[in-house]
């Protein structure tokens, strides 16, 4: 805007200042002397004096033209893009450390883990906070965003984490039986084989879908071995449309890691999990007692305890193949498209025992702890940058603009520098001290309008001459001579070469 001010204001002196140009260097026509007139705007001005032949005039409103229409583009150059700030050495309170809760024998974990479990399946939840896709990192304190600048923000926090796998597969073999439903009280016999392990039971024809999980004690090799907690579990859903079943065995695992956490700022939930390596600090859970063994969340030794263990330990064997089935509902086609499509119950059985196995890790695998650890908070904070193109494209037209408006200028002190008066050329003690002994006023009348004066002079040229610096016509004063005189200083000593446009 600057830029385009001053050389507004520039041309506008240019163009006052041409008529005076014009008579300084004489036998000029009334039309192009003394009615010359480019005071309008630039366009107008372009127009007459490319009429004119005009040619510092017409460059010099070109390039106030030019220059004026590049004043919007300029706001082209910039934009704002996000960029990354680090703020690094950031002390987040840390709440967990790796260790078996020993309030696990309540089962409350288990059992709110299963709430969960149905909730999202019923209202497609998200996992909690420090829960993300099989993970569940140790709690720390997350910082508020409005603590840092920039938007977005999220903390990288080094820490524990334990990675779940459900080890889910289908059923290798599959039976049915007693489906055609002749014998009082019937039953369907359903058996199955999967990994070393076989499970074999029955279940009432209701007429309706029916669904269930239990632990599966008939196996083989080092999973025989293991206690009623840890042993492979089967989820079975039975459709009583397509008169099918679907098993699927599941033998969850665990392994405690070194990570670094991200967690968003707004939010407080996981935003990804990277591997460090594993952890190698002596603990009760990958040492004794639980020697990394992982809980199927299902099967409990709870034969001495008390009623309200046992309806948790009820609701969640209930509650989870539950979540199950009601995810399935959900799925586009129900249950009967899924059984219809190979391998995707148990992909489903997967997805929400893995949500469930994750929020039950959370809980049972740490303890309490209040140490300090040393994070980074990163957050998106808007900046100004120029767009390289368009800011080099700018800087050539600049670059023309000052060339050609350099020409401009040379060129007109020029044709001014035999221009002698004694006033700005814009105000009308000028006109006055330049007309008041000029011949020609006789020829005019009080209220000629531009079309009076120009028949009133029609036919005469004019100039200013180099003795009285007069506007006067041609061959009146010495004017013949004008344009090989070399014009002296003002005769009163008052007058001065005009320098500036």
């Amino acid at each position: 805007m600057p830029i385009t001010y001053l050389w507004t204001k520039t041309d506008e002196s240019v163009r006052k200042m041409h008529a005076y140009v014009v008579l300084a260097r004489g036998n000029a026509p009334v039309e192009k002397s003394i009615l010359l007139n480019y005071t309008g705007g630039q366009f107008g001005t372009l127009f007459r004096s490319l009429r004119n032949r005009h040619w510092l005039v017409f460059f010099s409103s070109m390039l106030c033209v030019f220059n004026i229409s590049l004043s919007p583009l300029a706001s082209g150059l910039l934009t704002t893009r996000s960029a990354m700030v680090y703020t690094p050495n950031v002390q987040v309170q840390n709440k967990r450390a790796v260790g078996l809760n020993p309030t696990i024998d309540t089962l409350e974990f288990f059992v709110a883990a299963s709430g969960y479990a149905t909730a999202a399946a019923v209202h497609n939840l998200t996992d909690p906070p420090f829960v993300q896709a099989g993970w569940a990192a140790a709690e720390f304190v997350v910082p508020d965003q409005d603590d840092y600048r920039g938007t977005n923000g999220t903390v990288v926090v080094p820490t524990q984490a334990v990675q779940t796998q459900t080890g889910c597969g289908k059923a290798e073999t599959l039976n049915l039986s007693g489906l055609d439903g002749a014998a009082q009280n019937a039953s369907i016999g359903i058996t199955g084989t999967w990994q070393g392990c076989s499970v074999s039971f029955s279940v009432p024809d209701l007429g309706m879908d029916q669904f269930g999980v239990t632990e599966v004690s008939g196996c083989t090799g080092a999973k025989a071995n293991l206690a009623t907690p840890y042993r492979p579990i089967l989820f079975w859903v039975f459709s009583q449309e397509l008169k099918q079943a679907s098993l699927t065995f599941c033998q969850p695992s665990i392994r405690i890691l070194d990570v670094l956490v991200r967690a968003d700022l707004q939010t407080k939930l996981l935003v990804n999990v990277t591997l460090i390596g594993d952890y190698k600090a002596a603990n009760n859970v990958t040492g004794m007692p639980q020697n990394g063994l992982a809980f199927n969340g299902i099967a409990f030794d709870i034969e001495n305890s008390d009623p309200f263990v046992q309806a948790r330990a009820a609701s969640t064997r209930s509650g989870l193949p539950h979540a199950v089935y009601r995810t399935a509902e959900q799925h586009p086609g129900g249950i009967v498209k899924l059984m219809q499509t190979p391998n995707a119950i148990a992909e489903l059985t997967d997805k929400v025992y893995l949500q469930f196995l994750s929020i039950v890790a959370k809980s049972t695998y740490f303890v309490a702890a209040t140490n300090m650890i040393n994070s980074q908070v990163d957050s998106s904070e808007l900046r100004l940058y120029v767009y390289p193109t368009a800011a080099h494209s700018f800087t050539a037209a600049l670059l023309l603009v000052a060339i050609l408006g350099t020409c401009v200028h040379i060129s007109h002190a020029r044709a001014r520098r035999n221009v002698y008066i004694s006033l700005d050329p814009g105000t009308i003690g000028a006109t006055i001290s330049m007309s008041s002994h000029s011949t020609f006023i006789s020829r005019l009348d009080a209220g000629y309008d531009e079309e009076d004066i120009s028949k009133a002079l029609n036919g005469m040229k004019f100039g200013i001459s180099p003795r009285t610096w007069q506007i006067s016509p041609r061959g009146e004063d010495g004017l013949d001579q004008v344009a090989a005189v070399q014009l002296p200083g003002s005769p009163s000593g008052r007058g001065k070469e005009v320098k500036d446009v």
